[in-house]
């Protein structure tokens, strides 16, 4: 066996590897809940959110007016990490968070 095709051969696993381990990563973060916000109000929301926490993101919509976002619950680990898509400010999603962290206790 010559060094190129051991060479290949090692490459080979290793993206066999990262492709592998990066299936099961994505796959323990499976998606709990999301929430549409449009313009300050909750336009639609999927899965098993927390009463409370609906009730604190709500509230927090409508005195800050984020505009168009989604949150995204992710579980990992058995916690839960939001995820945002959309223009928010940092201060705001740490909102969020607290708000979540809250109301799983």
């Amino acid at each position: 066996m010559s060094f190129a095709s051991a060479l290949v051969i090692i490459v080979i696993l290793l993206l066999f590897d990262a492709v592998f381990f990066g299936f099961l990563l994505k796959r323990k973060r499976r998606v709990v809940f999301t929430l549409l916000i449009e313009e300050g109000a909750i336009k639609s929301h999927e899965g098993d959110i927390p009463s409370e926490f609906l009730f604190d993101v709500e509230q927090l919509s409508r005195m800050h007016k984020p505009g168009n976002i989604r949150i995204t619950g992710r579980k990992c680990h058995e916690r839960v990490y939001l995820e945002f898509s959309g223009p928010l400010p940092d201060e705001l999603k740490e909102k969020y968070r607290d708000a979540l962290n809250l109301a799983l206790k």
